[in-house]
């Protein structure tokens, strides 16, 4: 059964660049994973406010898992990229904050999908993240609006949570 070629086409360029070596097979993930930090903070930033992008590039670099990833020559650091990419630039495009649809996010998006699907195929590449978007906006149609949704969200992140006054720690 063939495997997609896009985390093999990577790491392949890194050895045609620089020689075969180790740093040559690692610097293309580690890229990778840089990449996946700025596209983080963008769509976080997009979708809700810039404090809240760089919070959550933040979490995303003091994960374990994602900077283990990000090392490892066997990785799945670009499809965790094309994931980010895909979900994050359509949402992005579909409810951005200031109402802006941006034919930037849409191409994000649309590049996160060809390579979601060049990296782990049509399932988890492609039909993953669209799926779970179309779920999204089967929610928000049914429950609340996504400015209500964001609105919250904006207000948990300013430091007017609604754990205040409980037992739980909140660092403001």
């Amino acid at each position: 059964r063939p495997t997609p070629p896009l985390s093999t086409w990577v790491m392949a360029t890194g050895f045609k660049v620089l020689g075969i070596n180790e740093l040559a097979g690692r610097l293309p993930l580690a890229l990778a994973g840089l990449l996946a930090l700025l596209l983080a903070n963008r769509i976080i930033s997009r979708l809700f406010t810039p404090k809240a992008g760089l919070l959550a590039a933040l979490v995303l670099v003091t994960t374990p898992a994602f900077l283990f990833q990000s090392r490892q020559l066997a990785s799945d650091m670009i499809y965790y990229l094309a994931l980010l990419a895909s979900a994050g630039g359509l949402a992005c495009y579909l409810w951005p904050q200031d109402n802006r649809h941006s034919r930037l996010d849409l191409a994000i998006g649309g590049l996160g999908l060809v390579a979601g699907f060049l990296a782990k195929g049509w399932i988890l590449g492609f039909f993953f993240p669209i799926f779970c978007l179309a779920l999204a906006i089967g929610d928000s149609w049914r429950t609340r609006s996504w400015e209500e949704a964001i609105e919250e969200t904006k207000e948990e992140v300013d430091g007017e949570s609604p754990f205040r006054g409980s037992d739980v720690a909140i660092p403001t």
